[in-house]
């Protein structure tokens, strides 16, 4: 490989889309002469494979040298090839254990199969994720009826709306009012928790380092 190989590493939310989850010109444009020299990109996000798949065909990177790195760093997905080169899981006894720790704690929980959300309730937490991401979702008291493998990744959620108390928050869903929620910082370590299982490095599967 010549030294002049390069890779660009880039997240999605709030980097190269912008708060409406569009791409600049200016960044398309960029990433293309990117490719056209010869170089690769990686797609770095905490989403679910799904959903940065979707970005990355509309960006049409599905050429040879375009990969995403998806749930934190659980996936590593070929986007050129269309599968998945490395793959790291939770076990089901410790997504249970969350989900059940989280309902101890009153904080919203979600986790995820191939396509989709799956959580046990619907709540403004996850109708705010499912409008970033545009994922569809599923509900179960018992999430682990809907799981068909051990999952890639737990969330949990507790949306801080400033000056605007929960049952706003759900109003707000109503179409009455946008752009007000975000996802708070972690004020325990409960509050906002991205737990993921041990991985290995990626770069031997990229074969790049």
């Amino acid at each position: 490989m010549s030294m002049n190989h390069k890779i660009l590493f880039v997240d999605l939310d709030a980097t190269l889309l912008s708060d409406d989850k569009t791409v600049s010109e200016e960044n398309r444009a960029a990433i293309q002469k990117m490719l056209l020299a010869g170089h690769d990109i990686v797609l770095s996000t905490g989403r679910p494979v799904e959903s940065g798949r979707a970005v990355a065909r509309e960006l049409e990177l599905t050429q040879p040298g375009c990969y995403m790195i998806a749930f934190n760093g659980a996936v590593l997905y070929d986007c050129a090839a269309d599968r998945v080169l490395l793959k790291r899981s939770l076990p089901i006894e410790v997504t249970q254990e969350l989900f059940e720790r989280a309902a101890k704690a009153g904080i919203y929980a979600q986790t995820y199969n191939n396509t989709e959300i799956i959580t046990t309730r619907h709540t403004a937490e996850l109708e705010y994720y499912r409008k970033k991401t545009g994922l569809s979702y599923k509900l179960s008291a018992n999430v682990l009826d809907l799981l068909e493998e051990e999952p890639q990744k737990v969330l949990m959620i507790d949306l801080k709306i400033r000056g605007v108390s929960r049952g706003s928050a759900r109003r707000i869903w109503n179409g009455k009012r946008e752009n007000v929620p975000a996802f708070s910082p972690a004020e325990s370590i409960w509050n906002t928790v991205r737990l993921m299982p041990a991985r290995e490095p990626v770069c031997p599967v990229l074969r790049r380092c």
